[in-house]
């Protein structure tokens, strides 16, 4: 597939993606500027970012391919941010949703395993155990003291399931408070 081929699709602004095989030819920068360029069998240049990789969080491309590796990725828009590259690519729209039908696999009261991964102004992540692209914000009971370590794993209850914004609030079972321990 050719250049004009590619523009073709694109350009009926249809939602249209072109899938195509590319080896990484380099992997470089820092942060949310990590990205890769990959080129096609036909010559196109490709470019795709770290966030795009998947649903998980991946603090490098290091550390899921390096160069020489052939990957699917899904051509979605012209590169009009630099001339690295002819297209932007992604692989998220060749995987599964894991949103998709959440609020089926997941209700209120539900037992699942958390561990954490981050803590911001108060709010603590983390991730499903067994299933790592679910992102979860953990709250912690107003009346309860909790001592959250970041890695560890926590038997949670579902408190809220909002499949449309993402949202998986989950409530720690390990709210007693922990400080004679510490």
């Amino acid at each position: 597939m050719d250049c004009r081929e590619v523009n073709e699709i694109l350009d009926k602004k249809d939602g249209s993606i072109v899938v195509v095989k590319a080896k990484v030819k380099s992997i470089y920068g820092n942060g949310s500027r990590n990205r890769a360029l990959l080129a096609t069998e036909n010559g196109l240049e490709l470019l795709l970012f770290c966030q795009k990789w998947s649903y998980e969080f991946i603090e490098t491309l290091k550390d899921v391919t390096k160069v020489g590796d052939e990957i699917e990725v899904a051509i979605y828009s012209k590169n009009y941010i630099n001339d690295e590259a002819d297209y932007l690519v992604s692989r998220i729209d060749l995987l599964p949703n894991p949103w998709e039908g959440i609020q089926d696999r997941f209700h209120k009261g539900d037992s699942v395993v958390c561990r954490i991964f981050n803590k911001k102004k108060g709010i603590f992540g983390g991730r499903l155990d067994g299933a790592e692209e679910i992102v979860v914000v953990v709250d912690s009971p107003k009346d309860k003291n909790l001592f959250i370590e970041i890695g560890e794993k926590y038997m949670c209850e579902v408190s809220v399931v909002y499949e449309s914004s993402h949202t998986f609030i989950v409530v720690p079972y390990a709210t007693c408070d922990n400080s004679e321990d510490k």
